[in-house]
């Protein structure tokens, strides 16, 4: 498995809550050389009055969509495949900028990112939508 624990959107009694999401992994596969198998989570927050985007993550210039509009800590059914938010999509292995995006195209990060020949991924999106510096929204990769 691999757990992520957020922030819930919505105040309790005046108080954030916190959620957590647990991620039933599949990792006997490898992907084929030349490739690595990676998935999308979108986890930027903002304060309890901001209501968190949906983000997507393409290229530099927006070109090519590799993962399409996720919800804020959504891991359910996706518009388009995978199915799940929570299952694997093969990309390219190598070094390449990805754009952060709101589903309406607004640029939020560009980030370079780095995916082995036959690793496997999870690319989690974090930060404030408004912050800057070390609260600005970013990728993180966690390696299986």
């Amino acid at each position: 498995y691999t757990s992520i624990f957020y922030k819930n959107v919505a105040l309790t009694n005046g108080n954030v809550t916190y959620g957590v999401r647990r991620i039933t992994d599949n990792l006997t596969v490898a992907p084929d050389p030349g490739s690595a198998k990676v998935r999308f989570l979108n986890f930027l927050y903002d304060a309890p009055t901001v209501t968190p985007p949906s983000l997507k993550l393409t290229n530099v210039g927006g070109v090519t969509t590799f993962f399409a509009s996720r919800s804020y800590a959504n891991l359910g059914t996706g518009a388009a495949a995978p199915t799940l938010f929570s299952d694997f999509s093969i990309l390219p292995s190598g070094t390449s900028d990805y754009e952060l995006q709101t589903a309406a195209g607004v640029v939020l990060a560009t980030q370079s990112l780095t995916f082995a020949s036959k690793g496997t991924y999870t690319v989690i999106a974090h930060g404030l939508v408004s912050g800057t510096g070390a609260n600005a929204p970013k990728l993180t990769i966690i390696t299986h």
